[in-house]
């Protein structure tokens, strides 16, 4: 054993002529505990395949024996040209994840779940037993995951005057072991690096985030998590991508608001770089304040320039802003990083929105190949399609996604909300409530009465505000409010706000100030979806009710208001050219409905809103303003509304008509 101190002190020294002949030895530096410890770059050209040695276990009378062998082991296995070993100091980030104490002992089973979670291929675990009056020692070469080992040695050391023979010909054993297979074996993907104590609740999040963030399946995926946090309730990351999924899949906002805020309940155990998304997924979900997260997206950003999570969530907050060219620049610079479903679909829809149509397109093709053909290509391309104006092709891209929406539900509530919202652009009422309808149907059957509420909101507006039936939106709301009573579904999924801005446009504002009252008493304060906790909402929905009630110029005060606090910047705007015109101000309604034809991020407004908008401008345009303006703004409307259905053909009659003057 005074032998085997003395060696262990020269360090590289015998040890390391027992190795590799032609490898010189390489000198030790305690590193432990280095953020930049990592895994060794490549030597004269060899790619050297990570290791990661567990403590030897000690089964002698002798204390030292096992941590001596180790630290033998430690020394010549990182002269090794076709290893890399890990020191203690490159696994700490690992252990604080899963919450092991970094200065325990790394047991053998410790070690081989670090190999899970990191994608490390080889694990070195061993014991020193006392046989007789002889020292066995045994050593096993890991394969994390593979049913067979790669490879185990056994030697012998009679006496003392033989262990350190005995430790070197061990030694050499198991690095011929991993250099036979060092050049066949591929490195696995590691698991990602969230803090969680459960390796089974770790691979679950593993698996949502694929079926998530790289193939959008947000249902499926939000399974996995509700798993993921049922085998480790202190899961904080679990319960932050849960809420992130639920909300993307637009389903269970109770779920969605009550995982944000057990995440960021939950963030004093986290990583920093964990901590901060924990804390924007509350500011964002839970409290509705946007710009307290883009400030702490802002940080995390600085922090971890290369984090692709970070940059997304900083592309959203830009977004919601209505800083469109940087929410494009963060999305972008997230997709360079890692070509995600997620990344790459936030993208492509900034570019529709900013108009950059040719962009959206290469985006579109990125996607195709990083999705392996998901339907959602072809719904992305659909309305890539509609907002060139290419309707023949977009209509073929719906058609082609009916036989997958047969067999996936959500799928066909998708391409339900894309035909309505297509068939609406075009004037084209009755497909459109086809289709709406159809939704509503759907998710009655699937015992989801938020979003059924919803869909009736929907079918509600194309009465009111497409064919202008206030009777029939009216009659809607009345039989669905009636058939969910608001007491039997949570105040998070009851979608207050819809159903307020849709009563006061079937003329019933009454209705919606007791929704409102109700909404108030039901939602805490300060949380998402409260009238005080998302900004700019209550004052653009009260103004609605305003506007309803006749008050056009406490509906303009109000939409201003909306607009200082951020409120969607395009849907406050046409909404104030709306205000202007019932308030008889012909001149601010022209400027205000200008505005909007000129503004970013309309894609989804324009459905509803560009045909009254182009109809009602030119219309100013002609009698306050410029004729010829007029006269290109009603050959867009002409074009626009030509298939429209026949109760709306007299507005598309008279439109040919002022052209024809």
């Amino acid at each position: 054993l005074v032998i085997l101190t003395v060696v262990l002190a020269l360090g590289g020294g015998l040890l390391a002529a027992l190795g590799d002949s032609d490898t010189p030895p390489q000198s030790q530096t305690n590193t432990e505990g280095s953020a930049l410890e990592a895994i060794p770059p490549p030597r004269e050209g060899i790619n050297r395949v990570p290791l990661i040695l567990a403590d030897f276990e000690n089964h002698t009378t002798d204390p030292h024996l096992a941590l001596m062998t180790t630290e033998a082991l430690r020394v010549d296995l990182g002269g090794s040209a076709h290893l890399a070993l890990l020191g203690r100091g490159a696994l700490e980030a690992a252990l604080r994840r899963m919450e092991v104490d970094a200065s325990a002992p790394l047991t053998r089973d410790v070690a081989v779940e670090i190999a899970h979670r990191e994608g490390i291929p080889f694990v070195v675990a061993g014991s020193v037993d006392a046989i007789g009056g002889a020292i066995q020692f045994l050593a096993e070469l890991i394969r994390p995951g593979q049913e067979t080992s790669g490879g185990g040695r056994r030697v012998v050391a009679n006496d003392s005057t033989q262990i350190l023979t005995a430790i070197g010909d061990l030694s050499r054993g198991i690095r011929q072991d991993a250099g036979e297979t060092a050049s066949s074996i591929a490195e696995s993907d590691p698991l990602p690096q969230v803090t969680t104590g459960s390796l089974e609740a770790l691979r679950l999040y593993a698996r949502a985030v694929q079926l998530g963030d790289q193939n959008g399946e947000y249902r499926r995926a939000a399974g996995l998590l509700e798993q993921a946090v049922a085998v480790d309730s202190s899961f904080a990351m679990g319960y932050r991508k849960l809420g992130a999924y639920l909300s993307n899949a637009g389903i269970d906002r109770a779920r969605s608001i009550d995982s944000f805020r057990k995440a960021f309940l939950l963030r004093d155990r986290l990583s920093e770089p964990e901590r901060l998304l924990a804390e924007i997924g509350y500011y964002s979900d839970v409290k509705g304040n946007v710009t307290a997260m883009l400030q702490v997206a802002r940080t995390m950003v600085e922090l971890y320039p290369d984090d692709g999570i970070g940059l997304n969530n900083l592309g959203w907050a830009y977004g919601a802003m209505g800083l469109h060219e940087q929410s494009a620049e963060a999305y972008e610079r997230a997709a360079e990083i890692s070509p995600d479903f997620l990344y790459l679909w936030n993208l492509a829809q900034q570019q529709l929105a900013l108009g950059h149509f040719d962009l959206a397109d290469m985006t579109f093709t990125r996607l195709s190949e990083v999705s392996q053909g998901s339907w959602t290509v072809l719904w992305g391309r659909a309305q890539l399609d509609w907002a060139r104006g290419d309707y023949a092709s977009a209509e073929e891209r719906m058609t082609s996604l009916e036989a997958p929406s047969r067999a996936d539900p959500s799928v066909r509530r998708r391409l339900l909300g894309l035909r309505r919202r297509f068939h609406r652009r075009r004037g084209q009422g009755r497909p459109a409530l086809a289709a709406a309808n159809e939704l509503y149907q759907l998710r009655v059957e699937e015992g989801d009465p938020g979003a059924a509420l919803t869909a009736a909101a929907l079918m509600a507006n194309l009465h009111s505000r497409l064919l202008e039936d206030r009777t029939a939106a009216a009659a809607v709301l009345d039989n669905t409010v009636r058939a969910h009573p608001s007491d039997a579904v949570s105040p998070y999924d009851y979608p207050y706000l819809a159903l307020i801005q849709a009563y006061a446009w079937a003329g019933r504002p009454e209705d919606g100030r007791r929704l409102m009252a109700e909404y108030e008493q039901r939602v805490p304060s300060g949380e998402a979806g409260s009238p005080d906790g998302t900004p700019g909402v209550k004052e653009r929905i009260i103004s609605q009710m305003a506007l309803a009630e006749g008050d056009a110029g406490q509906a303009v005060q109000l939409l201003r208001q909306a607009l200082g606090l951020n409120c969607y910047p395009a849907r406050c705007t046409v909404l104030m050219a709306e205000a202007h015109d019932a308030a008889a101000r012909p001149d601010s309604a022209l400027a205000w409905y200008e505005r909007y034809l000129g503004m970013p991020l309309r894609l989804n407004l324009d459905d509803a809103y560009l045909a009254p908008t182009l109809e009602r401008l030119a219309q100013l345009q002609d009698e306050h303003g410029d004729p010829a303006r007029a006269e290109e703004l009603y050959a867009r409307f002409v074009d626009l509304w030509e298939e429209a259905d026949p109760e709306l053909q007299p507005r598309v009659e008279a439109a040919r008509a002022r052209l024809a003057r």
